[in-house]
């Protein structure tokens, strides 16, 4: 084959494939951030403190293991102690106490004018209400009195919504909240979206309350744990 034909080819075949690219790029727009610039701040601002928050437990962390590494027998056992008790009450294992809000789930008043109103609140509803209060930095929460922990599953039976493995009662109910800027916190659930565009949707109607205490119950279930097995003791 002539070698001009073999270039010409070859030019061809890369043009096709430029070509094709292109075309692909023009059918895929850019997907664009449409959130204004207080938006963007605020969700800067969050990372820069979850960040900060991270720093400072992994200084804790080595602080502590630092002490255990310097410290007698008698020392370390009693440090293992605090460490047990700080963590069971990190994940939910004891009663809490601090200043939060209180948010009060109940039919809207339209619906209790037609003699009508939930029964429960619809499971979905109520993971996307929590998924908002922690991103507004609540640190613990309960909902009907039954606490809310890393792996409590807020699921559907039989027409009924269950926390934890309970039926949560008739409305109106109540979600109680312990957060680090609790006046934040609230301010932020009185303008929030969530309020005006799922509640009011399903015909409720959402309020929330400043607290000075507030009272969360222990977690009271079994902690099932699948994926650990306990370390083989070193030889």
């Amino acid at each position: 084959m002539d070698k001009k034909v073999i270039t010409l080819t070859i030019i061809t075949v890369i043009l096709g494939f430029m070509a094709a690219i292109q075309f692909q790029t023009t059918q895929e727009p850019n997907v664009r951030d449409t959130r204004d610039i207080w938006e963007i701040r605020a969700a800067i601002e969050r990372e820069q403190e979850l960040i900060t928050e991270l720093y400072q437990e992994i200084r804790n962390k080595d602080e502590t293991l630092k002490k255990y590494e310097e410290a007698p027998y008698y020392s370390k056992q009693q440090g293992i102690t605090k460490q047990l008790e700080e963590l069971k009450k990190k994940i939910g294992l004891t009663e809490l106490k601090g200043s939060g809000i209180i948010l009060t789930i109940k039919p809207s008043f339209n619906e209790m004018l037609v003699g009508r109103g939930y029964k429960t609140v619809p499971p979905e509803l109520l993971i996307r209400l929590i998924n908002e209060l922690f991103r507004y930095q609540a640190t613990s929460v309960s909902i009907d009195d039954e606490r809310v922990i890393a792996t409590t599953p807020i699921r559907d039976v039989n027409g009924k919504t269950y926390v934890n493995n309970t039926p949560i009662g008739p409305l109106p109910i109540e979600i109680k909240v312990i957060a680090k800027n609790p006046e934040k916190l609230h301010n932020q659930m009185q303008v929030s979206q969530i309020v005006d565009e799922f509640f009011a949707l399903e015909n409720l109607e959402l309020t929330s309350a400043l607290q000075q205490e507030v009272v969360l119950p222990a977690y009271d279930a079994v902690l099932r744990n699948q994926f650990m097995e306990p370390v083989e003791p070193i030889k």
